[in-house]
């Protein structure tokens, strides 16, 4: 494997009620921005490797060219590459010493990436090595894949923290999977009014290789109170209730495992009001929908941002619909399809579409709540990387 030295963005992420809590910001972490340490990746193996089985190895050299002790942070993301987000339990990373101390390794999350922490043997993980002033100290690396690495992802890239940025390496597991991304559509904007629902619809293309081994949610949220307001899924001809997830947030049906390269899911929507005419002016209201893992990482996969029209004052108007249920129901879930209808109409496309391009973060406007962690400084490193090409043909 190569290595590269890539300079990594920091950002700030916040995610709703799908997220969850980080053991430790990575800014608690950091090599200062001004360190002079040189970090020196050497001996990278090329072991065949598999989920479960075998090994790579590197040795990892920190070197001090300066004329007074340095802290080091042995702070390291493992970013995957593919779609599914991963927790530390999902890779296996150990840290022998070679010239440095005993050393101690933890590892949790960041993001969507794996957050592995070195540190000196009974401390904690918030403490940092000392590298001797022309000096150096040095590890040898071990890192695997889980049994339980996502099966989408194919490869993973390791960032070792340098406090200006970071070295890197990347490790490919098989089978190598088509690059692509994961991408939502929003559908038309829909106008609900007391007797008179907003219909509209929302749709996920799986454009990533591979297929999810684990349910897919998503999160329906609106930024502007409305009194009342309420979503309903289509399911076998009948209308039924999105169950509440917290104060203007709904979860839809589940996408069952399986959800593979190629296929599309659509729920339609109906956005309710009571039929009794309320007070204030017409507006459009910001509605964001959220798509994450089911279980492990559940940091966002897809982030889509539409507008719904609220007209309080308009009286009752329309036919009756389709019935509805009390509340929607693991059976109802819609139908993997090969094509898509609101996708690919004008109006779909300017009502607004969107996409976390396998980043994790989003913008926070119209999140209820759920404030995830904030990588600050030059010297943080984010999850935010673009995964490299793959030729899978080879």
């Amino acid at each position: 494997m190569s290595v590269t030295r890539a300079a990594l963005a920091t950002t700030a992420t916040a995610t709703a009620t799908v997220a969850i809590a980080l053991l430790t910001p990575a800014a608690a972490y950091a090599t200062p921005v001004d360190s002079p340490l040189k970090l020196t990746l050497s001996d990278i193996s090329h072991n065949e490797v598999a989920r479960g089985r075998n090994v790579q190895t590197l040795t990892l050299t920190v070197t001090n060219p300066s004329d007074s002790a340095q802290e080091y942070t042995g702070l390291v993301f493992g970013i995957p590459s593919g779609p599914s987000p991963i927790l530390g339990s999902q890779i296996l990373f150990k840290a022998a010493p070679l010239t440095a101390p005993a050393t101690d390794v933890t590892s949790s999350q960041e993001d969507r990436s794996a957050l592995i922490k070195f540190f000196p043997h009974g401390g904690k993980a918030v403490n940092d090595f000392s590298v001797p002033a022309k000096g150096s100290i040095s590890w040898k690396i071990t890192f695997g894949f889980g049994q339980g690495y996502p099966l989408n992802d194919d490869g993973i890239r390791l960032a070792f923290d340098n406090g200006r940025g970071s070295e890197t390496v990347d490790f490919d597991v098989p089978p190598a999977q088509a690059d692509g991304k994961v991408t939502g559509v929003f559908g038309s904007k829909a106008t609900v009014a007391p007797g008179k629902p907003g219909r509209t619809s929302y749709e996920i293309d799986n454009g990533a290789g591979g297929k999810f081994d684990v349910p897919l949610r998503t999160l329906v949220s609106v930024v502007d109170p409305v009194p009342g307001l309420g979503v309903e899924v289509l399911s076998n001809g009948h209308w039924v209730e999105a169950r509440t997830a917290g104060s203007r947030q709904w979860t839809l049906p589940e996408i069952p495992k399986g959800f593979s390269q190629g296929q599309k899911y659509r729920y339609d929507l109906r956005f309710t009001v009571p039929s009794a005419p309320g007070t204030g002016k017409a507006r459009d209201v910001g509605v964001r929908i959220l798509t994450n893992l089911a279980e492990g990482n559940t940091t966002p996969i897809v982030d889509t941002e539409g507008t719904l029209h609220y007209d309080p004052r308009q009286a009752a108007v329309g036919t009756p619909s389709p019935s509805t249920t009390a509340t929607a129901s693991a059976t109802a879930t819609p139908s993997p399809t090969a094509t898509t209808t609101a996708a690919n109409t004008p109006a779909a496309n300017a009502a607004g579409t969107g996409q976390l391009a396998e980043t994790g973060s989003g913008d926070t406007g119209l999140l209820a709540a759920g404030l995830g962690a904030v990588l600050a400084g030059a010297g943080a490193i984010t999850a935010a990387v673009a995964r490299r090409r793959r030729n899978t043909a080879a």
